[in-house]
Formats: structure tokens, sequence, C-alpha cells
């Protein structure tokens, strides 16, 4: 039977066929019997139309090859393959014989010299991948390891690679485009059954997780886009203010709200409400007019508030409608800013302000829901809110939609007003953010003069290379009988 005729099943991917090939062990090579506890025992000497390998035990002193050479005239019909091994002992050997037809084989029908004194079948957990693989794992560690002779006419390959670590190999693919994923896919799925490595293989079988951890990490990526002008991190996009030290004066300052217990407007400095529970139980409402520097006196009073309970990050947007997108990001002891707040601008809140919608996005102790554009924004219990409005306090509550005065009650005991009448920051910190921005002005403008170094450099050394008489009217222009660069731009004629 030629050998291009015959070939393993895939899952037998571990055996190929090989020319008739004996081996004798080397001199001072270790060698050892088989052993028979890697074995289950046959009753007879029947190979069924199911069975594929067969291990028999053989009493001849003959060499390998000859017993081997006996046993293929028998065997030498379907698809069948044979190895025959002798280990310590002299006396005896083994065969070990692989049938890929559906024919029943005999072996008692063999001559007295070659008939088997026992038969055996390899142990296995069970049929399909998971015996295949204890039988290449018998083949690799106990058959063609430590035998004196051994003639065969077929080999198992290298022992596979293990299985890739995922995480290591996604993070191989995780620049990869989409376009090129699917080239990837593409090749692997090519490659023969045999031929395909581990990496080959982990790509096929995570085929549909490898494009869902891309769509969620898509996902994650856009929603950090639409968050970043919204959610800061203390330290890094958060402000560079610190509360008190760039707000000397602001600690001292005075601000109102309504006591139910009294019920009456009572006074409380801003350093109480910062630094007692205060920020638990009330709205900050910082009020004044325009260039007050209200929202860098919240940012810097949010950043106090999120270092000082460990979240390290705080929230600002317009509206409760620009926090939709942010709300993974809320949690308790994560301080919100609502800037420049309208009561009565409906385009930015995406709806009209009403009495109890409004106690519900101001309660900080309990949280609360609020329904914008078809969304509810939920804040969590505990999370200080600190709104910055241009109106007094009254024209702002009274521009809420349908306001009683049995609402303006329990609605104020939930704020407390600070007016706003002067610039808190320090001249320092003033200074300190404009030289910062300076800074970056400087920055762009020396990045802008190496660019237009470079392109001139670029024009003058193309214009070296080709001559004067050959440079391109790309290149310069020629006016007065002079040519200088022009960046790649060109004057048009009148």
């Amino acid at each position: 039977m030629a050998a291009e005729m015959f070939c393993f099943p895939p899952s037998f991917s571990a055996f190929a066929i090989a020319e008739k090939r004996t081996a004798v062990a080397e001199a001072g090579e270790p060698i050892q019997e088989l052993s028979e506890q890697l074995l289950a025992a046959r009753p007879d000497l029947k190979m069924g139309k199911q069975m594929q390998w067969l291990v028999c035990h053989i009493r001849a002193r003959k060499p390998t090859e000859e017993v081997f050479d006996l046993l293929w005239q028998f065997l030498a019909r379907g698809h069948r393959r044979l190895s025959v091994r002798r280990g310590e002992d002299d006396e005896s050997l083994h065969a070990w014989i692989y049938k890929g037809d559906q024919a029943e084989l005999d072996l008692a029908s063999l001559p007295e010299g070659m008939r088997p004194a026992a038969a055996y079948e390899v142990l296995k957990p069970g049929r399909g991948q998971a015996g295949a693989r204890a039988v290449a794992r018998f083949a690799r560690q106990a058959w063609f390891v430590g035998a004196k002779e051994i003639t065969s006419n077929f080999r198992v390959g290298e022992e596979e690679e293990g299985d890739v670590d995922v995480e290591e190999f996604y993070a191989e693919l995780r620049g990869k485009s989409q376009e090129q994923l699917h080239f990837d896919f593409w090749r692997a799925r090519q490659r023969p059954p045999r031929k395909r490595d581990a990496k080959d293989r982990a790509l096929l079988a995570g085929r549909s997780e490898i494009n869902a951890v891309r769509r969620s990490q898509a996902r994650r990526a856009e929603k950090r886009r639409l968050c970043s002008g919204i959610v800061f991190h203390c330290g890094s996009t958060g402000t560079k203010l610190a509360y008190p030290r760039d707000m000397p004066r602001l600690p001292g300052k005075e601000g109102e709200t309504w006591d139910p217990k009294t019920r009456r407007d009572v006074t409380l400095r801003l350093a109480e409400y910062v630094e007692t529970r205060l920020h638990f139980e009330k709205v900050l409402v910082l009020w004044g007019d325009a260039g007050m520097q209200k929202t860098p006196t919240a940012e810097a009073i949010a950043n106090h508030l999120a270092e000082n309970y460990g979240t390290n990050r705080y929230i600002k947007a317009s509206s409760p409608d620009a926090l939709r997108v942010a709300q993974l990001d809320f949690s308790p002891y994560v301080p919100i800013i609502l800037e420049d707040w309208a009561a009565d601008d409906v385009s930015q809140h995406g709806r009209s302000m009403s009495a109890n919608y409004l106690k519900h996005l101001l309660d900080v102790k309990n949280g609360g829901q609020c329904r914008v554009r078809n969304t509810n924004v939920c804040f969590h219990p505990l999370q200080p809110k600190i709104v910055c409005v241009n109106d007094t306090p009254e024209n702002w509550i009274r521009a809420v939609e349908g306001m009683s005065d049995s609402d303006e009650q329990p609605l104020k005991k939930r704020l407390l007003f600070l007016h706003v009448d002067t610039a808190v920051l320090a001249e320092e910190a003033v200074a300190a953010h404009e030289r910062g921005l300076d800074a970056l002005v400087e920055e762009g403008k020396r990045r802008r003069l190496e660019r237009v170094r470079t392109l001139c450099g670029t024009a003058a050394e193309a214009e070296t290379a080709t001559g004067p008489g050959d440079a391109s009217p790309a290149a310069s222009t020629t006016t007065g009988g002079s040519s200088s660069p022009t960046l790649g731009l060109q004057r048009r004629r009148p």
C-alpha cells in the first residue's frame, strides 16, 4: 500500500506515516520494559470493527525487524500501521497495531511462533479527543522511549505546544485593525489542522471572544471620550487649585439656608459646609455675577472632598442631561458640579423644571432619580452637589415652573446659598494659572516654528538636488530673478 494513500484521521494528528525503520538503543542509554499498568488486558486476541489500537505481547527471540516482516504479511491490507518493540526482556517483545478500516482481525490465527500470548488496549479516559490525547501520550512517554530495539512504519510527532495565555495573546492582537484580524482568521483557517500552531488554534477557538472584548473596549473608549470633559480625576485632569490654600478668604464667607427646626433662615460659614456633615445634607449654591470665579471655587471644593473620601474624581456638567454619559462613574462621595445652571432653560435640561423634580435632583442625603430625555439619571446617596448660578436665590427658585410657597421651604432646606460677590482666588493662584496658559501658547509657537523650518529645509534640499534650473514651481516661485521657498504654496497671477 502506497504511503500517500494512507493518513491518520484528524483525531490522531500527532501520528504520521513513515517508511519502515529500525532503531537500536545506543550504548549506555537507559532501557525500560513496557509497563502493563498503562494497558488494559483483553479477554481474547481479536480486534473488532471499531477497534483502532491494540498492543500484543509476543514470546520470541527474533529481531524486531524479522517479527515486523512476519506480522506485516498478515496485516498489510486496509488502513493499518505496525510497530514492534523490545525492552529489557530478550525472550519477548510487544507489537502495537493500528487499524483504520472496519475489518475484524483475529490474531489467534497467526502461526505458532508469531501468535500473541496476550493482547492489551491503551488505557484512556474515553473516546474522542481525550482518548486520542491519551494514545499520543502513551506513544511519547512509553512506547518510543527506553526501547532496546524498535521497528515501525509510523512515528509520533513532538508534543504539541501547550495552550497559549489568552491575556498575553490578546495583548499581541490589541494593536491590529479589524481588517488585519480578518486576514489572520482567514490564514489560520486555510492551514491544515496538523500544521496549525497553538496561536492558530487559539485564534480560531476564541474568535467570538476576541471580537466581544474588542467591542467592549471600543465602548469603554467611546465612554471615556464622551466623559473626558465631564469626569475629572484628582492630580491629573482635575483642577490644580487647592482649597483653602488658593482661596484664603472663602472659608469664612457666610451663606444662608432654611432651618426646618427653627423654621427660619440661618447663616452658616462655608468652612462648616466643607468640614462637617453638611455637604452630605445640603447642596451648595454659589451665586453671583459672572467673572467672580464661582466655577474654579466649586472645582477646588469638589477636588478637596474627592481627595478626602478617596474617590479621587469629581463630575462637572452644565445640566442633568449632560450627566447621562457619566453615570458609571457615579458612586457615594463623588462630588457633582452643575455650573451656569438656569432653572428656566428648557433646552439645557431637556424638560421644564418642576418643584418635585428639583427636590429629587437636589436630595444629597438619600440620592434620587431624575427623568431626562427618556433616561433616568440615578444619583447615589451621599453624593455632594455644588451648583453655580448667576441669578439671585429668589429669582432662581421662582423660575421653577409651578413653584408655590409650600414647595419653596422644603426646597430651600436642601440648599445653602453662598453669595460670591468678589473674586475669591488668591493673586498667586491666578498668576500661576496665567503662567501655565502662557507656557502652552509659547510651546505652540515653538512647534510651529520647528514645522516651518523643517518644511523650508525640505524645500531647500529638493532645490539643491534638482538644480536651480530644474526646481519645480511647487517648491519655489521666482519674483524679480530671485528664488525663495514657498512651502508648496504658489501665488496666483493676477
